[in-house]
């Protein structure tokens, strides 16, 4: 045995230190496949490997990363399902009036001195009144669309 952890570069202690444990390892991980594939039957794959590692650490009492269950969902194929949201058309054209309401960043390289934390000098007289009619449109754009609904 010692010319073979030899010839893997293992050590004695570590090859029958894995021997020993390798079963126990075995056991946890059927317990935890058991797990998922019971909860992803019930809730047709509804359940994530974040949401599913805080149920095995609540409901097994198994202490166990992220990664490992995401690892063993990805192995036997037990992921999620995530489908994509879908907006109603009346959604798509509030984001593009929105979209087309938003002015340019008119601050872009231009020199600006903060004199406090997170706020900023604006040297331009246009750009200040540029900024009170967008606050204007705004505010008049979302009571309108506040009514509609």
């Amino acid at each position: 045995m010692s010319r073979l952890c030899a010839i893997a570069d293992v050590s004695r202690k570590s090859y029958y230190a894995y021997i020993k444990r390798r079963h126990i390892v075995d056991e946890e991980l059927q317990r935890i496949l058991a797990f998922i594939r019971q909860v992803q039957a019930v809730t047709v794959f509804a359940v994530g490997y974040r949401h599913m590692t805080q149920k095995i650490r609540n409901e097994l009492s198994i202490q166990v990363n992220h990664k490992r269950v995401q690892a063993i969902m990805n192995r036997y194929g037990l992921l999620s399902v995530v489908r994509r949201k879908k907006y109603t058309p009346q959604q798509y054209k509030r984001r593009r009036e929105m979209k087309a309401l938003t002015p340019k960043n008119l601050l872009d390289r231009m020199n600006i001195r903060a004199r406090k934390h997170h706020r900023s000098l604006i040297q331009h007289h246009s750009l200040l009144q540029q900024h009170r009619s967008f606050i204007r449109n705004i505010s008049t754009t979302n009571s309108t669309l506040s009514t509609t609904y």
